[in-house]
């Protein structure tokens, strides 16, 4: 288990120019940027082109909720450095390609040779940016390994943190402790110019509101630049699945010799919700405030509505007491790409935008995104309700 396996094409592959130059069959990769935003950063790379890359496959963790072991296998498989760097080059110089997104689920697995891969990409002077799209493991990065992430054009990447309990990441075999998160954050810490996620999971089988607010404090208390964050989504053949199935805490079907085939475990898409309940809101609280214990377990209608709170206190409520303008200035630009690209509508976004621009000191643009929130908010029952429960 986590044996590497490298794979040096320069060897394998007859044809160097099937190494440096695949073949995309004419596929425009330089006009899909146009079509639809590459990656999960655009809002960090200033208008620059970009195309996905892959150096690996596989990872090292067993985390239990999760399917790339079961699709890739339990080894990681690595390309030569010199062969990934060539490609990327290709993409620079034949499509004008300036931004990499990573896809690799455990990027850096091996720290000498990532620092290789990166040293290597430096090397090349290509004036390219990057990002890693798939959650780092927080354990894995070092000083020295964040220095060559940087040198070879990093802005950004996301963590994989999934929660802040302690029970909760033993449970499900999380290759990192939330001490080794804090002890990540110091590191990243070195470079503000970073914009750093972590990843948030909540509703794990067993899961009490307690725990959860302990992943609600840790993230408020490492303070990274946004934290995505959904509830749980077991998924066929994973660990996590079969032992829900097990519980009856899901609903499976099972074919001998086939596994768990299918799962009936859905949560209300949020943007479904708004929409359902635009004219007439369900009455909503703040269960945080309104729960009478802690140690009870969420149903899966509360945990809904717990989506919702814990997205705004890790996300948004920390933007009151927030001062430092470089801090400021990435919350302008996460909020930005969800009022305008990701969401429509949103007066929760555009309510904070409005703060963040008044603290940036841009007077007119704060007074415009308060508009926007009101109007927006004017006609949206299901808003009004959650700015009401929220003080806002």
């Amino acid at each position: 288990d986590g044996e590497e396996i490298v794979l040096d094409q320069r060897q394998t592959l007859p044809i160097a120019a099937d190494m440096v130059a695949p073949n995309y069959c004419d596929m425009p990769i330089d006009k899909y940027d146009d079509l639809g935003q590459v990656g999960v950063y655009g809002f960090m790379r200033e208008g620059r082109r970009a195309s996905v890359m892959l150096a690996e496959r596989g990872c090292r963790a067993k985390c239990s909720f999760c399917s790339v072991r079961i699709f890739n296998g339990p080894k990681v498989r690595r390309r030569e450095a010199v062969a990934v760097a060539d490609e990327i080059e290709n993409l620079a110089r034949a499509y004008d390609i300036r931004h990499i997104t990573w896809l690799d689920d455990d990027l850096l697995f091996n720290e000498e040779r990532s620092i290789e891969l990166f040293d290597e990409i430096a090397s090349r002077k290509l004036d390219l940016t990057w990002d890693a799209t798939n959650g780092l493991i927080a354990a894995a990065i070092t000083p020295r390994l964040l220095d060559s992430m940087v040198a070879s054009g990093c802005i950004g990447f996301n963590l994989g943190l999934e929660s802040g309990s302690p029970e909760i990441l033993r449970e499900i075999h999380k290759p990192g402790t939330v001490d080794a998160y804090f002890k990540c954050k110091d590191i990243v810490s070195r470079y503000p110019e970073l914009f750093v996620k972590g990843f948030l999971i909540i509703g794990f089988p067993h899961e009490t509101f307690r725990m959860i607010l302990r992943t609600v404090n840790m993230a408020v208390d490492l303070g990274l630049d946004w934290y995505p964050m959904q509830t749980l989504n077991p998924m066929p053949s994973t660990e996590i699945f079969k032992s829900m199935a097990e519980e009856g805490l899901i609903s499976a079907v099972h074919r001998e010799g086939r596994g768990w085939k299918a799962a009936i475990f859905s949560s209300l898409n949020q943007k479904t919700r708004e929409d359902m309940e635009k004219a007439q809101a369900v009455g909503y609280v703040d269960l945080f405030n309104a729960v009478p214990d802690l140690d009870a377990v969420p149903t899966k209608e509360e945990l809904d509505d717990l989506w919702f709170v814990v997205d705004y206190r890790i996300n948004y409520g920390v933007i009151f007491a927030m001062t430092d303008s470089s801090k400021l200035q990435k919350k302008r630009l996460v909020l930005r790409d969800i009022a305008d690209r990701i969401t429509r509508d949103n007066p929760l976004a555009n309510y904070f935008l409005s703060i963040v621009e008044s603290k940036l000191g841009d007077p007119d643009e704060s007074q415009r995104r308060k508009e926007l929130m009101s109007e927006y908010l004017d006609r949206s029952a299901y808003w009004q309700t959650r700015f009401e429960a929220l003080g806002l």
